[in-house]
């Protein structure tokens, strides 16, 4: 109490250099251990944003390009972002889409060429069936025809004839005809075997 400050003592602080050498080490191994927290956090940051925008999209491209590779069906890459990974997973959607309706189009055009094919086989069958049936009734007919009968075809080849027709020609030349032989054989055989009277030193 009493007018003015008044000195009632001295306070000396001394610091060593030791002491000083500690607590710097001290602030300094504070301040690296808060860097590192902070360093730490930002990586740990990073690396989940980088999983969250770039691995996880690229992980489900990856998996719907292995089930088209392994011929599984094919499956649409669902994330919307409009990033350049974005972009790219668009435009994977659209080939798929696309190569969805090519694999379609042309499911759908063998299913109706394997129609096709089965319905022209059955023709073919059942006109192949007709024509045996035609033709064992011509067989039939012809035989059932006293006198010798044969048919020949625009190039004057054998096309059918009955037994009679090959019992006139003899065994020598009768047994020996069979369906596409050319009429000429046929007839220079037999005036050969001298069936034909009138072509007795002039065959030709």
């Amino acid at each position: 109490a009493g007018a003015g400050p008044k000195t009632i003592g001295k306070l000396e602080l001394i610091a060593t250099p030791r002491h000083v050498w500690e607590q710097t080490r001290l602030r300094l191994l504070i301040a690296a251990i808060i860097a590192l927290l902070a360093v730490g956090m930002e990586v740990a940051a990073a690396l989940f944003a980088l999983r969250r925008i770039v691995a996880q999209p690229l992980d489900r491209l990856l998996t719907s390009i292995n089930r088209s590779k392994s011929g599984q069906e094919r499956e649409r890459v669902e994330w919307h972002s409009s990033d350049e990974l974005g972009q790219v997973i668009s435009a994977f959607n659209a080939m798929q889409d696309q190569q969805a309706a090519y694999e379609r189009e042309l499911r759908e055009a063998r299913d109706t060429l394997e129609r096709r094919v089965e319905e022209r086989t059955a023709e073919l069958l059942s006109a192949t069936n007709e024509a045996t049936r035609a033709r064992s009734q011509l067989t039939a007919a012809i035989e059932t025809i006293s006198e010798g009968f044969s048919l020949y075809d625009k190039e004057d080849r054998l096309v059918i004839c009955n037994s009679r027709y090959q019992e006139l020609l003899r065994p020598e030349v009768g047994g020996g005809i069979e369906p596409g032989t050319p009429f000429e054989s046929i007839l220079r055989a037999a005036a050969g075997q001298g069936l034909i009277a009138d072509a007795e030193g002039r065959l030709d």
